[in-house]
């Protein structure tokens, strides 16, 4: 006979909540797993940098020795990791390096 009735206004106040957690959440993921990946892609960067830097300096020391032998091959490229490395290597024409010695420009495109 009696109809009580209770009226709560929290009703939708958890639903809020856990919605704007899992948003916040969702928003950290994907920040941590876009760092991930330019971490990943500066990394490959760095390492084919590295691999450029040596090859340059081997194709230096190649054509020093060369001269020294009287060879004048000059390396052109070179595939590493399936990634082509070419070389150019530019003799001086004149001796323009410090106390008339000759300066070499070396060059890897990759």
């Amino acid at each position: 006979m009696f109809k009580t009735t209770v009226k709560n206004k929290e009703s939708g106040a958890i639903l809020i909540t856990v919605s704007v957690l899992s948003l916040v959440m969702m928003i950290i993921a994907l920040g941590i797993i876009s760092l991930s990946t330019s971490q990943s892609i500066t990394n490959q960067h760095q390492i084919e940098r590295i691999k450029a830097d040596q090859f340059a300096e081997g194709a230096w020391w190649f054509k020093y020795s060369g001269q020294i032998v009287g060879s004048g091959a000059n390396p052109s490229s070179e595939t590493i990791d399936g990634k082509t490395y070419t070389i150019t290597i530019n003799a001086p024409t004149v001796d323009t390096g410090p106390y008339s010695t000759e300066t070499y420009s070396v060059q890897v495109q990759y």
